[in-house]
This record gives C-alpha cells, structure tokens and sequence, in this order.
C-alpha cells in the first residue's frame, strides 16, 4: 500500500468523532481540501493525536495484508463513489475488480431452504461464468452459497463487511474470506478492529448494491434484511431481480411479494444477463474446482476419507467426526478445505453433500 500524506490526512479525518460518508462529503465541498478540513479550529487541537491513530490504523492494515483506498484515489469505484453516501474509506482485503467487470448482488435470507441455496450457488456460478463479479455480504445462508457459486469455478466475487476486517463475521467464513481475497476482494469501511454490531449490517448494505448494476434477491421473508438491499438499491437507480418461491413458504414471502411489485423474475443467469445485456467473456472462467478423481490425488487422506464417508444423501458434521476417526477440529478444519475446493457444499444444519460437475 502506498501511504501518502493525503490517505493519513482522510485517514484521520475518518476519525473524528460522529464523522460520517454525508458530513465527510459536505465539509470537502465547504473547505476544498482534507487538509483544511483538520485545520478548522474546532479540529485542529485534536489533529496530532488524529494522525497518531491514522499512522496505527495504516500500520494495522498492513500487517494484516489489507491496503486502505479513499474516495479520492482513482481505483475507488465509479459506481459507489456516485451513490448518495459513499463510504470515506475502503479497507480492502484483495483487489477490487475494475470499473469495466460488470458486478451483480446476490442477497437473501440467513436462514435458508436447500432451494435458497441450490439457487444461488448455481445463479452465482452462471453469472460468474459470464465474467461477472458477484458481491454479497459473507453471511450465512444465501450470502454464502452465492460466494461458493462463484468460487466453485474459480470466478471473482466480493465480500462486504459489517465490521472491521481484523473482526470477521461469521468466523465460520474465514477460510471463505481467504478463498474470496484470492480472486477478489472482502472489503469493509469500518476501521481494522472494529467489531460487527447489528447496526452495521444494515448500512453496509448500500455498499453491496452501489457496488452493483443489479440486486437478485434469491430468497427472504416478508421483513427480511434482503429487503433493505432492494429499498437502497432502487434509491440507487439499480435493477432488482428476485426468484420466485413456494407460495405457501414464509422464506419466499418477501421475494414473492417483490415480483408482485414489478421487480424482474430471475430463474436463471441467464435471465439476469440478458436483462443487463452482457455477453459472455471470453475469458470468463471454466474450469470447475472439482474435476473428479484426477484433483482427489491432490487431497490429504484424512479429506479422501472424509468424501468416502458421503455419499448421495447428506451426511450431518456430529456422523462425520464419528466416522471419521479423527479429532474433531481437524474434521471440521478438513470439511471446510473440501468446500473451499469445490468438493463439498454445506447445507443448513450443518449436513454435507458432493458437489457435481
């Protein structure tokens, strides 16, 4: 990370206390430069101890291998730099996809059906195919399986953060998180180590559909969070698409309801596509994270074990560590490097299947 005078000086203005993306942007109109703005009288008392926690926040983004890119720095993206409240700061994690990779959201319920998360994996995995970056926010659920689609033939994907990227939420994700910083990036406004509160989730939501040119919401409740998603995106000028569900299912109450109010029925990449008219890249990826026998020789005999222990039917964590004859941290450890690599995906309940090409 290059650290310039000017990236300590937003730095630290980030810092000031009830600081925020609509103040930020109002005092850089009022005083022309960030440097004023720390120069105000009412600020200037704090400034050295200002930059003294800037210098810290810089130094902790680095050690952790993170790079920190303000509104002012032209690999900030276009699209989110135009939204109403754009974000001070990105902490980023990887590398943001450029201006030219078109992005799409995919959000949804936490608590998911296996169709929520069929779904969204293989709606991921189509548009990650056409060489579209899929952004999502790493929950569990809906979150998640999108990140797997795109990930499951190595494509690119992007993770938004309710906290601070040295506090990520889920835990469970971590492995995820490294998986997705690999092709793209897991990002976040919030200071290193600021911790995820319920309040931040909501408002990180305008990251993920102002990163985006559409928002599919696979599968959410009548009062979902998803449903925060849409209202800001739509303020945003984005396409909201939604997959139909079950009529008598409380999951599919929210997106049901979406289509009736004239979003654009999604059952397929394809129809997200064509709606947005992008053409498949040529460079989009192909290639599969499981290729059957001829990647199973580049797995450790605990991870063959473990996929010789499921077979069609899904087989719950507590029978695998049974099974399997090994602690259960490390069959734990060993069924989350099988689903980073393709060769497994979690359902709820903590129930594992075979992924098929």
């Amino acid at each position: 990370m290059k650290v310039t005078a000017e990236l300590k000086s937003i730095v630290a203005v980030s810092l000031l206390e009830k600081m925020g993306p609509v103040a930020f942007k109002r005092l850089l109109e009022t005083f022309g430069s960030v440097s004023k703005i720390l120069k105000a009288p009412e600020n200037k008392l704090k400034s050295k101890r200002l930059f003294e926690m800037a210098e810290e926040e810089i130094q902790k983004a680095e050690s952790e291998g993170a790079e920190i890119i303000s509104q002012l720095d032209k690999r900030y993206p276009a699209a989110l730099k135009d939204i109403h409240d754009p974000p001070i700061l990105l902490y980023v994690k990887g590398r943001l996809p450029s201006d030219s990779v078109p992005k799409v959201a995919i959000v949804g319920s936490r608590v998911a059906s296996l169709y929520g998360i069929r779904t969204a994996e293989t709606i991921s995995r189509g548009l990650a195919e056409a060489g579209v970056a899929v952004v999502s926010g790493m929950a569990v659920g809906i979150d998640s399986a999108a990140h797997r689609g795109a990930l499951s033939i190595d494509g690119v994907t992007v993770a938004v953060l309710g906290g601070g990227l040295s506090r990520l939420y889920p835990q469970e994700n971590k492995k995820m998180a490294d998986a997705i910083a690999k092709k793209g990036a897991v990002i976040s406004e919030y200071p290193m180590q600021m911790s995820p509160r319920p309040g931040y989730f909501p408002i990180r939501n305008r990251i993920i559909s102002g990163l985006s040119s559409a928002v599919l919401v696979v599968e959410a409740k009548e009062k979902s969070g998803a449903l925060i998603t849409v209202d800001l995106a739509l303020e945003q000028g984005r396409d909201v698409f939604a997959v139909p569900g079950n009529v008598d299912s409380a999951r599919s109450g929210g997106t049901n309801s979406l289509l009736k109010q004239g979003a654009k029925m999604a059952m397929s990449a394809e129809d997200i596509l064509e709606e947005l008219n992008i053409k498949k890249s040529p460079a989009a990826p192909r290639k599969e994270k499981h290729d059957g026998g001829s990647r199973a020789a580049d797995l450790s005999e605990e991870e063959n074990k473990l996929l010789s222990l499921i077979n069609s039917e899904p087989a719950q964590v507590d029978s695998l560590i049974e099974h399997s004859g090994a602690p259960a941290s490390k069959t734990i450890a060993a069924l989350s490097l099988l689903e980073i690599k393709g060769f497994l995906k979690q359902l709820p309940g903590k129930h594992y299947v075979k992924t098929h090409a």
